[in-house]
């Protein structure tokens, strides 16, 4: 038993010690856990923190090491599965070598949400903990020491951030502006947000294109997903966004809500449109603001309504089944 304690902390402490190095903080868990070992918080480039926060669960014996090739593979019982499946921050598994010192490390919540996850999570031998940026291990909740612009220059950043595509004419500040929703205290983003906006925009120009859309342009929009993030414009899912991103190979689809400092922005905006207003700059409609919320609602396709009477049909059956 000693010897088994004594090796647990051993990775307890080669963790502690790479996360001190990289400047964070390590907060380990003193009472009892039922897997997680402690927290880290990520510290920018100045020192501030900003409330990104990731799990740790570390593991610390040869025995923890299964060799498959360029990755070790840990197989969590089915309780920690679960629970590290549906925790609210991500957990990053540790794995310590007392023989060499070398620690590895992987997004295991990241693992295990992933479609057709397997039963282990893998971790990549070319992630040693000793060569990792605080921006690797915090990507999957993406903190970063980019650092926060004046509003006014956030501003200026999504008017001028453009796809640069003719057939694909958007702005971060289309898809902002467009995007509002819940009484413009939420951004909506998507793949068909962006191509209606687009194609209405064209549809007001003389532009003779149809809307278009390449791999620069997906770039572009995902490029936009990481600047809500960056600059906390928006509580976006990024682990959800990441897994659309890289393993589904698309576009993700949210409702996030807006921080302060996205509601801020939106306040900006609205002081900004009165004042070009009052100069005789800017005219619209009445009582219609640039940045104002539009609604939400899921497109009813001739599929879908093909669908509710099966819906209807398969509930049915199953309440018939559970009474017989």
């Amino acid at each position: 038993m000693p010897g088994n304690l004594l090796q647990e902390r051993a990775g307890i402490l080669a963790v502690a010690t790479e996360v001190n190095r990289l400047g964070m903080i390590w907060r380990e868990t003193v009472m009892a856990d039922v897997g997680i070992d402690g927290q880290i918080e990520f510290v920018n480039d100045t020192g501030e923190v900003v409330g990104h926060l990731v799990a740790a669960q570390v593991k610390s014996g040869s025995s923890y090491f299964h060799d498959h090739g360029s990755e070790w593979r840990f197989h969590p019982d089915p309780k920690h599965r679960s629970y590290w499946e549906r925790y609210p921050l991500p957990v990053l598994l540790f794995l310590h070598s007392p023989a060499d010192g070398a620690t590895y490390w992987a997004d295991a919540r990241q693992a295990l949400r992933r479609p057709g996850a397997p039963a282990y999570v893998p971790v990549p031998k070319a992630n040693l903990l000793r060569d990792a940026t605080r921006e690797q291990l915090f990507s999957t909740v993406g903190a970063s020491s980019v650092p926060f612009l004046p509003l006014d220059e956030v501003l200026q950043k999504m008017v001028e951030a453009t796809s640069g595509s003719a057939s694909f004419p958007l702005s971060y500040f289309d898809l902002f502006a467009n995007g509002l929703t819940n009484i413009a205290r939420a951004v909506y983003h998507g793949m068909d947000l962006a191509m209606e906006v687009a194609e209405a925009i064209l549809s007001t120009g003389s532009a003779e294109t149809g809307v278009g859309v390449g791999q620069g342009d997906h770039d572009f929009l995902f490029g936009y997903v990481r600047f809500l993030v960056e600059q906390q414009l928006a509580d976006v899912n990024v682990s959800d966004c990441l897994i659309d991103w890289y393993e589904q190979e698309m576009q993700p689809t949210f409702v996030a809500p807006l921080t302060s400092r996205g509601r801020a922005l939106v306040d900006l905006i609205g002081d900004l449109q009165k004042e070009l207003e009052s100069e005789g700059l800017l005219q619209g409609p009445t009582n219609l603001g640039v940045a104002q919320e539009d609604f939400v609602r899921m497109a009813f396709t001739p599929s879908h309504y093909a669908r509710i009477p099966l819906i209807g049909e398969f509930q049915r059956l199953i309440a018939s089944r559970r009474r017989g």
